[in-house]
């Protein structure tokens, strides 16, 4: 059964299943591989012997304004023979200076992303395609097509955006979005600094490019596949600092002018930049480089930490941000000898409420810091001496976050939410950069939310360095 199937296949690379038709023909595709291979062998007599049909008035207007199809091939005699007799026929498109504007509008298309290339002619399947590699096809959409195209589009980002920015209303209230300290690069105009891509640099942009770019960019954002900018989130201070003089060595005309310096934000600022600003935009939080290194190497091996199912890691690999979540543990009581389920908790205190907090850290020597802290106050049960760690990612906790619409994870359902505890050297940077530099911000709403965060840092900070009250 297998033999009469590959016999009727009759691979090329095998000249014994090939009759002595195929094989003469696969020579005279190798005789001259430059030469156009035409899938019928007499479309070139076909050619040489039709009438050349000429654009009517309807068709002009529509390669002009709707799109336009357009076939590369490999230079060779037969294309010449065939491009000399459209322009002695006067049938060629483009004439003269118009064809150097067309090919320089069409090489700007290309870069725009509105030229489309279609491959469906390199069908290796098919025996007589094989070596064909005669022409590409670009279907080159025009600007009307595109307004009409993405018509849809628009109303849907528009319904999208108001969906987004209700959700993010209802979010930026949860402690977990306020209390993540987020460090990025801004310049003297309060504008955060993105990197741009060579495609973007190679552009030429003039006034009209710039409204039809202004014009996608506020209807079509989600529609883009192509990131053009991307602008960086760091969790670690000392990693934006790193980025920031990697800048002023690598820019130092424009870094000295633009005052390039490091802007404190909340994780709500990311989550609404990343959902309600343009598609063509790559917004990445850049975790802990150090912590990674840290628990990769050293705190992987301790046997109070385990990592979470579902995070995805390795010997050299870790995916997100590393977090480290305190366990419950059964203890035995002093007094009453019995065994206790002890649940870590940080308690915050308002003036509405008290609430307790499942604490979430992004540094494995913050944990067991506040562990200390919480046996201090604690000292009725026989705790261990270090805790039990959990570890997972601050993006699949955030998922997680975000899906449960009651925003209770499993294991955690006795407390009211989550909350970020930064590490000791985070906070001092946080008060030492509002004390120093509280004259600069990006939006006066964007400073209240990192006094918010400074705020909020410097209790936890306190509650950890600090002796407390038992029933504090």
């Amino acid at each position: 059964m297998l033999k009469n199937y590959y016999r009727d296949f009759r691979p090329f690379h095998n000249f014994q299943y090939c009759t002595k038709k195929d094989i003469n023909y696969i020579r005279l595709i190798h005789y001259d591989k430059y030469k156009p291979f035409f899938i019928s062998k007499n479309i070139n007599n076909k050619i040489k012997g039709s009438k050349f049909i000429s654009r009517n008035f309807w068709q002009k207007i529509v390669n002009q304004y709707w799109q336009e199809t357009i076939y590369l091939s490999i230079s060779n005699i037969d294309a010449e023979l065939y491009m000399n007799k459209l322009r002695s026929s006067g049938l060629s498109v483009y004439k003269g200076s118009r064809y150097k504007y067309f090919l320089t509008s069409f090489n700007k298309a290309l870069l725009s992303g509105n030229i489309f290339v279609s491959l469906d002619n390199f069908q290796i399947c098919n025996s007589r395609m094989l070596d064909n590699k005669a022409y590409l096809k670009y279907i080159w959409h025009k600007k009307l097509y595109l307004y009409f195209f993405y018509l849809k589009q628009a109303f849907y980002n528009i319904k999208h955006v108001i969906t987004i920015s209700n959700y993010i209303r209802r979010q930026k209230i949860k402690r977990i979005y306020n209390s993540i300290p987020l460090f990025s690069l801004i310049n003297n105009n309060n504008k955060i600094i993105m990197a741009e891509s060579s495609d973007q640099v190679l552009i030429n942009q003039n006034w009209l490019n710039i409204i039809f770019n202004h014009y996608f960019n506020f209807f079509f954002q989600n529609f883009f596949y192509k990131k053009i900018y991307t602008s960086l989130f760091f969790m670690n201070f000392e990693d934006a600092i790193e980025y920031k003089n990697h800048i002023e060595n690598k820019y130092l005309f424009s870094s000295r002018e633009n005052h390039t310096r490091i802007f404190i934000s909340p994780l709500f600022l990311y989550y609404r930049l990343l959902n309600l600003v343009s598609g063509k935009i790559d917004f990445r939080i850049i975790p802990d480089l150090q912590e990674v290194s840290n628990l990769l190497n050293k705190y992987k091996n301790y046997s109070n930490i385990f990592f979470a199912k579902n995070q995805k890691y390795g010997s050299d690999y870790f995916q997100g941000q590393p977090i480290y979540i305190i366990e419950p543990v059964l203890a035995n009581s002093y007094s009453s000898k019995e065994k206790k389920k002890i649940t870590y908790y940080y308690s915050y205190s308002s003036k509405k409420n008290n609430n307790n907090y499942k604490a979430i850290f992004f540094n494995y020597e913050t944990a067991i810091m506040a562990w200390n802290k919480f046996k201090e106050k604690n000292m009725d049960y026989i705790l261990p001496h270090k805790p039990i760690l959990q570890v997972s990612s601050l993006e699949n906790l955030l998922n997680l976050y975000i899906i449960n619409s009651n925003n209770e994870l499993p294991d955690h359902s006795n407390y009211d939410e989550f909350i970020a505890v930064p590490s000791l050297e985070t906070y001092n940077f946080i008060k030492n950069s509002l004390l120093a530099k509280q004259k600069y911000s990006l939006k006066d709403f964007f400073l209240n939310k990192v006094i918010r965060i400074q705020q909020l840092t410097t209790r936890i900070m306190w509650s950890l360095t600090s002796r407390q009250p038992k029933n504090y």
